[in-house]
């Protein structure tokens, strides 16, 4: 079932499953995959949750305030997905056909999320200013920065962003080369100097 998905997208889910088990429940629901995101917010999402200001303090504290505490339950004990949460996993799949892509990441889990919109994951985000399709062009500007839409009126905000994304390459880049020093050097100086084109963009 999993085959598709990437490590971080593993490692989302674990954290989900580990979220749950913390608050109690008996399921892991959507609030649960929204916590093993924000556990694992790195690289896209990392950058989608940045702008909204969405932290895992402030989710976990909206949660407490929801329910009422529980008995935390074993981490060995097996939890099932709720219902709710299997349909955010089958739509992270559909989106991440959508965007032709072969993988499942934490990116499509996001809008697998706000697809299921009447789970209590969906609604923290709408909260926070999170909606599909703003989401969903975020993730394919950033991904996929070559095949937006062309525009003559590109914003400052939208260059940012191509610059986050091409960063976010480099970096998955650099965790696949050889650990040199020279790798390491370059590395270093590519991102320096999509820092310094993105610090022009304000001027």
């Amino acid at each position: 079932m999993f085959e598709r998905y990437t490590e971080r997208a593993r490692r989302a889910l674990f954290f989900a499953r580990y979220e749950a088990s913390q608050m109690g429940g008996t399921s892991i629901e959507t609030e649960h995959l929204l916590l093993g995101l924000l556990r694992e917010s790195k690289g896209v999402v990392g950058i989608v949750f940045s702008r909204s200001h969405l932290t895992l303090d402030r989710v976990a504290a909206e949660l407490d305030r929801r329910s009422p505490a529980r008995k935390k339950l074993s981490t060995s004990e097996e939890i099932p997905f709720s219902a709710g949460a299997k349909h955010v996993l089958l739509f992270a799949a559909e989106e991440a056909d959508r965007l032709l892509h072969r993988h499942i990441g934490p990116e499509h889990l996001l809008l697998g999320l706000l697809r299921e919109d009447r789970s209590v994951g969906a609604s923290i985000l709408r909260q926070h200013g999170l909606v599909l399709d703003e989401v969903r062009r975020e993730i394919a500007r950033i991904v996929e920065p070559d095949k937006e839409e062309p525009s003559s009126d590109l914003s400052v905000d939208d260059a940012r962003a191509r610059v986050d994304g091409i960063k976010v390459m480099v970096l998955q880049l650099a965790e696949v080369l050889p650990d040199s020093s020279e790798a390491r050097e370059l590395t270093d100086v590519i991102l320096a100097a999509l820092e310094d084109l993105k610090d022009r963009f304000g001027e």
